[in-house]
Protein backbone atom coordinates (compact mmCIF):
# COMPACT_ATOMS: atom_id res chain seq x y z
CA UNK A 1 0.00 0.00 0.00
CA UNK A 2 2.92 2.46 0.65
CA UNK A 3 4.14 1.75 -2.90
CA UNK A 4 0.92 3.09 -4.36
CA UNK A 5 0.77 5.76 -1.80
CA UNK A 6 4.42 6.63 -3.00
CA UNK A 7 3.30 6.21 -7.12
CA UNK A 8 0.27 8.53 -6.20
CA UNK A 9 2.77 11.55 -4.67
CA UNK A 10 5.33 11.33 -8.18
CA UNK A 11 2.13 11.32 -10.59
CA UNK A 12 0.67 14.77 -8.48
CA UNK A 13 4.57 16.07 -9.43
CA UNK A 14 4.15 18.94 -12.03
CA UNK A 15 4.36 18.47 -15.56
CA UNK A 16 6.20 19.96 -18.28
CA UNK A 17 4.52 23.12 -19.80
CA UNK A 18 4.07 22.52 -23.74
CA UNK A 19 2.36 26.40 -23.16
CA UNK A 20 6.09 27.25 -22.95
CA UNK A 21 7.88 25.17 -25.39
CA UNK A 22 9.49 27.92 -27.11
CA UNK A 23 9.88 30.85 -24.46
CA UNK A 24 8.74 33.32 -26.80
CA UNK A 25 6.73 35.80 -25.31
CA UNK A 26 9.20 35.70 -22.13
CA UNK A 27 11.13 38.86 -21.98
CA UNK A 28 11.42 41.60 -19.70
CA UNK A 29 10.22 42.71 -16.04
CA UNK A 30 10.38 39.29 -14.04
CA UNK A 31 10.43 37.12 -16.89
CA UNK A 32 13.37 35.02 -17.27
CA UNK A 33 13.67 31.81 -20.21
CA UNK A 34 15.61 28.93 -17.99
CA UNK A 35 15.99 25.72 -18.52
CA UNK A 36 14.66 22.18 -16.57
CA UNK A 37 17.46 20.50 -15.47
CA UNK A 38 15.28 17.10 -14.19
CA UNK A 39 14.98 16.22 -18.01
CA UNK A 40 18.16 17.20 -18.95
CA UNK A 41 21.71 19.04 -17.54
CA UNK A 42 21.80 22.26 -19.46
CA UNK A 43 22.45 26.04 -18.13
CA UNK A 44 19.74 28.58 -18.40
CA UNK A 45 21.84 30.46 -21.04
CA UNK A 46 21.46 27.54 -23.66
CA UNK A 47 17.94 28.57 -23.82
CA UNK A 48 18.39 32.11 -24.64
CA UNK A 49 17.72 31.39 -28.39
CA UNK A 50 14.26 29.98 -27.37
CA UNK A 51 13.42 33.69 -26.76
CA UNK A 52 13.01 34.14 -30.86
CA UNK A 53 9.85 34.08 -32.76
CA UNK A 54 11.75 32.90 -36.07
CA UNK A 55 14.20 30.92 -37.35
CA UNK A 56 15.10 27.14 -36.99
CA UNK A 57 15.06 25.82 -33.71
CA UNK A 58 17.45 23.52 -32.49
CA UNK A 59 18.73 21.63 -28.67
CA UNK A 60 17.08 22.63 -26.21
CA UNK A 61 14.37 24.14 -27.85
CA UNK A 62 12.87 21.26 -29.50
CA UNK A 63 12.61 19.88 -26.38
CA UNK A 64 8.95 19.88 -25.36
CA UNK A 65 9.05 21.62 -22.12
CA UNK A 66 13.48 21.32 -21.62
CA UNK A 67 13.11 25.61 -21.64
CA UNK A 68 10.46 27.18 -19.90
CA UNK A 69 9.25 30.74 -18.52
CA UNK A 70 9.91 31.94 -15.01
CA UNK A 71 8.63 35.20 -13.60
CA UNK A 72 11.53 35.37 -11.16
CA UNK A 73 8.86 37.14 -8.52
CA UNK A 74 6.63 34.07 -8.03
CA UNK A 75 8.57 30.44 -6.39
CA UNK A 76 10.39 28.73 -8.61
CA UNK A 77 7.09 25.89 -9.99
CA UNK A 78 7.32 24.42 -13.99
CA UNK A 79 3.93 25.38 -14.98
CA UNK A 80 1.54 22.46 -15.52
CA UNK A 81 -0.15 21.71 -18.28
CA UNK A 82 -3.28 23.57 -19.28
CA UNK A 83 -6.70 21.75 -19.23
CA UNK A 84 -8.91 24.43 -20.49
CA UNK A 85 -11.40 23.86 -18.21
CA UNK A 86 -12.41 25.85 -15.60
CA UNK A 87 -11.55 25.99 -11.65
CA UNK A 88 -14.11 23.87 -9.72
CA UNK A 89 -15.74 24.81 -6.76
CA UNK A 90 -15.92 21.42 -5.09
CA UNK A 91 -12.92 20.33 -3.39
CA UNK A 92 -11.06 16.86 -3.87
CA UNK A 93 -11.04 15.75 -0.74
CA UNK A 94 -14.90 16.48 -0.77
CA UNK A 95 -15.35 13.79 -3.55
CA UNK A 96 -12.60 11.09 -2.80
CA UNK A 97 -13.38 10.52 0.69
CA UNK A 98 -11.62 9.35 3.76
CA UNK A 99 -14.00 6.30 3.74
CA UNK A 100 -13.48 5.27 0.03
CA UNK A 101 -9.64 5.72 0.62
CA UNK A 102 -9.98 3.56 4.10
CA UNK A 103 -11.76 0.64 1.36
CA UNK A 104 -8.42 1.23 -0.57
CA UNK A 105 -5.87 1.58 1.72
CA UNK A 106 -7.06 0.32 5.32
CA UNK A 107 -3.34 -0.10 6.99
CA UNK A 108 -1.76 3.04 5.17
CA UNK A 109 0.81 5.29 7.32
CA UNK A 110 2.08 8.47 7.61
CA UNK A 111 2.70 10.26 5.49
CA UNK A 112 0.38 8.07 3.14
CA UNK A 113 -2.96 8.59 4.74
CA UNK A 114 -5.72 10.23 3.47
CA UNK A 115 -5.10 13.39 5.42
CA UNK A 116 -1.10 13.50 3.95
CA UNK A 117 -2.70 12.59 0.05
CA UNK A 118 -5.82 15.97 0.92
CA UNK A 119 -2.83 17.87 2.40
CA UNK A 120 -0.58 17.43 -0.31
CA UNK A 121 -3.47 17.73 -3.39
CA UNK A 122 -4.09 21.40 -1.34
CA UNK A 123 -0.48 22.41 -1.08
CA UNK A 124 -0.20 21.95 -4.89
CA UNK A 125 -3.31 23.62 -5.99
CA UNK A 126 -1.67 26.92 -3.97
CA UNK A 127 1.25 26.72 -6.24
CA UNK A 128 -0.86 26.43 -9.68
CA UNK A 129 -3.18 27.69 -11.65
CA UNK A 130 -4.37 24.26 -12.92
CA UNK A 131 -5.64 22.32 -9.91
CA UNK A 132 -4.94 18.74 -9.52
CA UNK A 133 -8.59 16.77 -9.41
CA UNK A 134 -10.30 20.30 -8.95
CA UNK A 135 -10.76 21.13 -12.83
CA UNK A 136 -13.63 21.64 -14.89
CA UNK A 137 -17.80 20.02 -13.99
CA UNK A 138 -18.30 17.59 -10.84
CA UNK A 139 -18.47 14.50 -13.41
CA UNK A 140 -15.30 15.54 -15.14
CA UNK A 141 -13.36 15.80 -11.15
CA UNK A 142 -14.58 12.26 -10.87
CA UNK A 143 -13.52 10.95 -14.08
CA UNK A 144 -9.92 12.60 -13.21
CA UNK A 145 -10.01 11.09 -9.77
CA UNK A 146 -11.85 7.30 -11.20
CA UNK A 147 -8.46 7.25 -14.21
CA UNK A 148 -5.86 8.51 -11.46
CA UNK A 149 -7.08 5.60 -9.00
CA UNK A 150 -7.24 2.94 -11.70
CA UNK A 151 -3.71 3.37 -12.89
CA UNK A 152 -2.33 3.36 -8.89
CA UNK A 153 -4.67 0.63 -7.49
CA UNK A 154 -4.09 -1.89 -10.44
Amino acid sequence: MALKMRILLLLLSPLASAQDLSCVGCIGGTKKCIGDTTIQMLDDDDCVPCLKRSGKWTWPCNVEGLCWCWDSSKPKYKPALTSGLEPALTKPCDIFTEEMFDKIAPNAVHPYTYEGLCDTIEMLNERYDEKIFMMGTLQQQKQEWAAFLGHTTH
